[in-house]
């Protein structure tokens, strides 16, 4: 899956900063929202509770929801996140064609805390937490638009059908990724399957906000 071109990822950013402006959310499945690309069949999400079920069948779109203001404050994310079955391969994430990946967790910032349509222009970066890809555990990988950088958590061949739990400090890792302090906006999450026709069946669940190690 590519994001797409700057100005496609662009108004996905500013969507999500209005949302943000427009008011607080409730914590039910209702705050989640489907992005799809035009070019890729959508994945289908089911959220119930605080778990996200995710299946993707030559397939590419995200889940997204607004980060709220006192979500904002703390520099920490915290998830579990389970394989139950993918036939993703190792595949590298800095080529446009040919990137797919079993799951991503996404975080946007914005470089701007008060934002407009004018803002299309200042809409900022991203990073991405990534289950699956040809790269090491650990790595950086600059993405294919240039405005993110997919830091990898899970191997492709990580062991199945069992949860496994990550606590990240997300706004140290995207001030040093991107040299600045930005303004976390959005929360996505995908997989990617459609470049190889994988299927991919898996879930995230407990996403959450947190200022402890």
């Amino acid at each position: 899956m590519e994001i797409g071109n700057t100005t496609l990822l662009n108004k996905f950013i500013v969507l999500l900063l209005l949302l943000v402006a427009g008011g607080a959310y409730a914590s039910d499945a209702s705050v989640w929202k489907n992005f799809t690309f035009l070019r890729y069949k959508p994945i289908e999400f089911k959220v119930s509770g605080e778990q996200i079920d995710i299946n993707s069948k030559a397939a590419s779109s995200m889940l997204y929801r607004a980060i709220l203001v006192d979500e904002q404050k703390k520099p920490r994310i915290k998830w579990g996140w389970r394989v139950d079955s993918s036939d993703v391969r190792a595949t590298p994430l800095d080529i446009a064609h040919g990137d797919d990946r079993t799951i991503g967790l996404y975080i946007f910032f914005s470089k701007i805390p008060v934002v407009d349509e004018a803002s299309l222009s200042t809409a900022g970066n991203y990073i991405a937490y990534i289950w699956g890809s040809s790269h090491k555990v650990g790595e950086v990988i600059t993405s294919p638009d240039k405005q993110g950088r997919m830091i990898i958590v899970r191997p492709y061949n990580e062991k199945k059908q069992k949860w496994f739990n990550e606590n990240m400090d997300y706004q140290k890792d995207f001030e040093k990724a991107f040299g600045y302090k930005g303004y976390p906006t959005l929360i996505a999450i995908s997989a990617d399957t459609d470049d190889s026709s994988a299927v991919t069946i898996a879930a995230v669940e407990n996403i959450m906000f947190s200022d402890a190690p």
